[in-house]
């Protein structure tokens, strides 16, 4: 990861985090407003919010084509029910991304009282005893620290596999719907794909400090899978490309 790149890939300078403030709801913005909340310093939308965004214009797109895909799949109605599902589940994910995101800062914002506590005792005993409190202080916010990251980690780990199934769904459509809806299949796969890799990234980001957790090999397998569906559709889509 850049030096310059804070957590979640939000491209924010390091020492540049604005004030925490109301974020908004992407359901409350026009599309020329919601790129420009993504332009903004603010902390949030970011990565996430963005992978969010994708992967639920893939639940659309897939509902979409399988709305209009009835008279070649007889189980297209229950794709539409599944994709909307999808889709709806997604949408509060958004908000709940950017404020997860807050609680991040929140806890690398919590005063290091360990160099204060060394500099302030006044002799060799107190020092030793300064030195155990400081190292208790700085334990305990490395452990705020880490448990916020893996917090905002539940967020990613919903988009993978929401975007896996969706990439998924769209290789059905691909193959076996409406021939003139190939190509939004396509799409819909492709955006699937990349929320599903977005995802991934981000929360192997976030749980750097947690080598033992699951959730990063869940990660690797259900981007193994989204991506192997995008290529199943894009043959189905692209048959001679």
């Amino acid at each position: 990861m850049s030096p310059h790149r804070d957590r979640l890939g939000k491209g924010r300078p390091a020492g540049a985090e604005p004030e925490e403030g109301d974020l908004g709801s992407s359901r409350d913005l026009r599309l020329d407003q919601l790129l420009e909340a993504f332009s903004s310093a603010a902390p949030a939308p970011g990565g996430g919010g963005a992978a969010v965004l994708v992967v639920a214009l893939s639940a659309s797109l897939c509902a979409m084509a399988a709305r209009l895909s009835t008279s070649q799949m007889t189980g297209a109605p229950q794709l539409v029910t599944e994709a909307l599902a999808i889709r709806d589940a997604l949408a509060p994910l958004y908000d709940r991304d950017a404020h997860d995101y807050l609680d991040v800062i929140a806890a690398r914002r919590m005063p290091d009282a360990s160099e204060a506590a060394r500099s302030s005792a006044p002799d060799a005993d107190a020092d030793a005893d300064a030195d155990a409190d400081a190292d208790a202080d700085a334990d305990d916010r490395r452990k705020r620290i880490i448990d916020a990251l893996s917090t905002a980690t539940d967020v990613p780990m919903a988009v993978i596999e929401a975007g896996t199934r969706l990439a998924e769904m769209a290789a059905e459509l691909a193959e076996q719907g409406n021939p003139n809806l190939r190509g939004d299949a396509l799409v819909a796969a492709v955006l699937a794909g990349a929320g599903v890799e977005a995802a991934a990234v981000l929360a192997q980001i976030n749980l750097a400090g947690l080598p033992d957790d699951e959730r990063q090999g869940v990660a690797r397998s259900r981007l193994g899978e989204a991506t192997r569906s995008v290529q199943r559709t894009r043959r189905a889509a692209v048959p001679h490309g």
